[in-house]
Formats: C-alpha cells, sequence, structure tokens
C-alpha cells in the first residue's frame, strides 16, 4: 500500500512539474513573441523614419533643382526677350542714320544749312575768339565757304568776333555722317558737333519714349 501511494505521489509530482513547465513555456512563447512584435515594429518605424528622411531630402532637392532650372529658363527668356528689344531699336536708331546719310548726300542745301548751324553752336559753346573746324574731307570746300556766314552769325548772337580756321585734322569720312568739330588753337579744348554726336545725344533722350512705343503692348 506504501509503494502504491508513493507512486501516486511521485506520478501526480512528474504531473505537477510537467503543467509547470508547460506554463512556464507558453509564458515564454508569449514574451518571446511580443518581444519580437516589439522589435519588429521598432525595426519597421526605424526604418520608416529613415526612408522618409531620405526621400525627404531628396524631394526637397528635386525641388530646390526645379526651382534653379525654372529659374535659369526664366532668366534666358528674359535675355532672350531683352536681346530682341536692343535689336529693334538698333534697327529702328540704324535706319535713322540711313535717313541722315541719305539727306546729307541728297539734299545739298539742308546739309549746308546744318553745317553752318553746327558751327555757330560749337563756337558759342567753346569761347574762343580763334578756332579750327574739323570736318569730313568731302566737307571742306562747303564748309571754308560758310566761314563768313558763321563768323556774321556769331557776332550777331554774342556781340563778339571770331576767326575760324580750317583744322588739317580731318573726319574719317567713313566713319562721319558729317557735321564739325571745332577745337582751340592748342587743340586741348573740343566740341564734337557732327552729326553721329547729335545722333547719340538723341538717342538717350529719345530711348525711353521708343520702348514705350514699340514694347508698352508686350
Amino acid at each position: 500500500m506504501q509503494d502504491n501511494q508513493s507512486e501516486k505521489q511521485i506520478t501526480r509530482m512528474i504531473q505537477f512539474i510537467k503543467s509547470e513547465a508547460r506554463e512556464k513555456i507558453l509564458e515564454l512563447q508569449n514574451e518571446t513573441k511580443q518581444a519580437c512584435q516589439v522589435a519588429k515594429l521598432n525595426i519597421i518605424q526605424e526604418n520608416t523614419a529613415r526612408l522618409e528622411q531620405k526621400y525627404s531630402k531628396e524631394k526637397k532637392q528635386i525641388e530646390v533643382d526645379m526651382r534653379i532650372e525654372q529659374s535659369g529658363l526664366t532668366s534666358d527668356a528674359k535675355l532672350e526677350f531683352l536681346a530682341s528689344q536692343e535689336d529693334m531699336i538698333k534697327d529702328v536708331f540704324g535706319g535713322a542714320e540711313e535717313r541722315i546719310g541719305e539727306l546729307v548726300t541728297d539734299d545739298a542745301e539742308i546739309y549746308s544749312k546744318f553745317l553752318l548751324d553746327s558751327i555757330v553752336e560749337a563756337t558759342i559753346a567753346l569761347k574762343e575768339p580763334i578756332v579750327k573746324v574739323i570736318c569730313r574731307p568731302q566737307d571742306e570746300d562747303i564748309v571754308t565757304g560758310l566761314f563768313e556766314k558763321a563768323a556774321e552769325k556769331y557776332l550777331e548772337l554774342t556781340q563778339k568776333e571770331v576767326q575760324y580756321q580750317l583744322s588739317n585734322e580731318k573726319l574719317p569720312a567713313e566713319h562721319s555722317l558729317g557735321g564739325v568739330g571745332i577745337t582751340d588753337m592748342t587743340g586741348r579744348i573740343f566740341c564734337d558737333n557732327t552729326l553721329e554726336k547729335r545722333l547719340e545725344t538723341r538717342k538717350k533722350h529719345l530711348l525711353p519714349h521708343l520702348k514705350n512705343i514699340l514694347f508698352s503692348q508686350e
């Protein structure tokens, strides 16, 4: 009897131990699963954050590159537009120079009057009793023929006398539309009253108005 009771007690102890062991195993398995799940979530979160940061930087870089590219395209378009404006303005003034050249060649009376006025204006600006006149080689005869009238007109306007001399220096014919330059006897003081100079001065005054006419509708 005692042996049977001992065996039963041993059997119950073994069953208890097995039961405790199973519970412990289940507990460890649950803890392991939870730990794995947490670790998995941490890994996913870390990788997600890393990817978001990476693609955020790439997105920002792409946006910056696009802005730079757009800015470059805008700048190129502005430069192209400004260049086209400049070409149109050059065409307008080029046409004016061509027309002036035709008047100088074709209308001797108008050009002669212009030369007379140019000589007197430059003399008034210089305020010297003796001046030298510089002109194109082909204008020498016309200019010297105007010295007497120019002196009379200068006297009338200023009540002062002036003497004119033709300068040995000449305006280059291939680079001059016409007109005159006046210097004092030393050559240190010079008054440019050529058609090029007058046209250049007019360009500065007319340019804003001309741009407004040509490009106000653009």
